[in-house]
């Protein structure tokens, strides 16, 4: 094999591993605000009581998407 074809090979193969990172740490950020978003809605029902939890919850959650 060239030295050109072995770097696109390389190169092929980080590319590969990047993208796997990329997407598990995707996977994961996801995997945390689910969590967190259990926590949060535990937290509220503790403190307030079910409805009020299920308010408190709903604008948290549209407050993120201004944020």
């Amino acid at each position: 094999m060239s030295a050109e074809g072995e770097k696109q090979l390389i190169l092929e193969r980080l590319w590969k591993e990047a993208d796997y990172l990329k997407a598990s740490a995707e996977g994961e950020k996801q995997f945390i605000c689910k969590h967190l978003r259990k926590e949060r809605s535990i937290l509220f029902e503790s403190v307030c009581g079910k409805r009020e939890a299920v308010y408190l919850n709903a604008f948290a959650e549209r407050e993120k998407q201004f944020t």
